[in-house]
């Protein structure tokens, strides 16, 4: 093979690369239907929805249009600092109370922990299922 030949070879692979690989990127705001524009967590479940934790709440996201949900859907804290998907699809949410509520069966849950008050940061699942 001649370098000339190589060269070419070359410059057509790395033009083929650089033409197949587009991104589409949007920008989502509270005139998009969003609470607020600051997020502190994302999750994407089984179904494709996209979860976004906010302190004025959580959004779900299916691709055209927002979801807004807050106390009045079950919510522990409309301050949301976390969510977290376990194995079974569930998502569930930190907040900055110190509580936790668990989404499943398309519908919220509070989850009562004794003693919690410390805002929830992160969240974790272990190799037996256990939530951290």
């Amino acid at each position: 093979m001649t370098k000339a030949f190589s060269a070419t070879v070359l410059a057509l692979v790395l033009t083929i690369a650089a033409t197949a690989q587009n991104f589409n990127l949007s920008k989502f705001t509270n005139a998009s239907g969003l609470p607020q524009n600051y997020v502190y967590s994302v999750a994407q479940d089984a179904d494709g929805y996209i979860w976004i934790a906010m302190a004025e709440g959580l959004s779900r996201y299916n691709g055209i249009s927002f979801t807004n949900y807050t106390t009045r859907d079950s919510l522990g804290d409309v301050f949301t600092s976390k969510l977290l998907l376990d194995s079974d699809n569930r998502l569930w949410c930190g907040h900055g109370n110190g509580t936790f509520s668990v989404y499943q069966n398309d519908r919220f849950s509070r989850v009562h922990v004794p003693d919690v008050s410390a805002p929830i940061k992160d969240m974790c699942l272990d190799d037996r299922g256990n939530i951290w």
